[in-house]
């Protein structure tokens, strides 16, 4: 098995220039790769397009150690190597998509993404009657490892909800069996 063989889900964050999903551009893409059981392998993140940061009220650049490029099409051939042959994790999968494939699409870049898992979706689905499905609030919850507004920390904590998820739809499905 190589290296690659390896990588079973790519859990995904974008930081962008807002909600607008026609309008939307990526600030920080996050990328961590994980095993089939959701055990991180390797991570990657890049802060795209500094002038636009710069105008974001709010936003920190707070890592250094990532790359800056001027535009996504700088980092779009690294992300597609990242995410290609995966499961794709993101929580709000519909919004994450929508941009990522539209900036991959600007760059001239084709990518058909393999099967993409929600975990807004499946929290709904599988932790019904919260006040609130924001990632924050559910990792805060289950004790997750917080979600921060950075694309690679919230990357992180979208596969550790994905995982927790997993986990307790397992445990139902067992004791359902039982």
């Amino acid at each position: 098995m190589s290296l690659t063989d390896r990588f079973q889900l790519s859990a995904i964050d974008l930081e962008t220039t807002g909600l607008a999903v026609a309008q939307a551009r990526i600030v920080q893409i996050g990328i961590v790769r994980a095993d089939e059981k959701g055990i991180e392998l390797d991570s990657w993140s890049a802060y795209v397009g500094p002038k636009t940061v710069a105008l974001l009220p709010g936003f920190v650049c707070r890592r250094s150690d990532q790359l800056l490029a001027s535009s996504f099409s700088e980092v779009a051939d690294e992300a597609l190597s990242r995410l290609s042959a995966t499961t794709i994790i993101a929580h709000n999968a519909a919004f994450d998509m929508h941009v990522l494939l539209s900036e991959f699409a600007r760059a001239g870049r084709a990518w058909r993404p393999g099967p993409v898992r929600c975990t807004l979706m499946l929290a709904r689905a599988h932790l019904p009657g919260r006040r609130s499905y924001r990632l924050a609030d559910l990792a805060q919850e289950l004790g997750l490892p917080a979600a921060t507004h950075d694309a690679l920390d919230d990357a992180r904590c979208a596969l550790a909800l994905y995982r927790a998820i997993t986990a307790l739809a397992e445990r139902r499905t067992a004791a359902g069996s039982e």
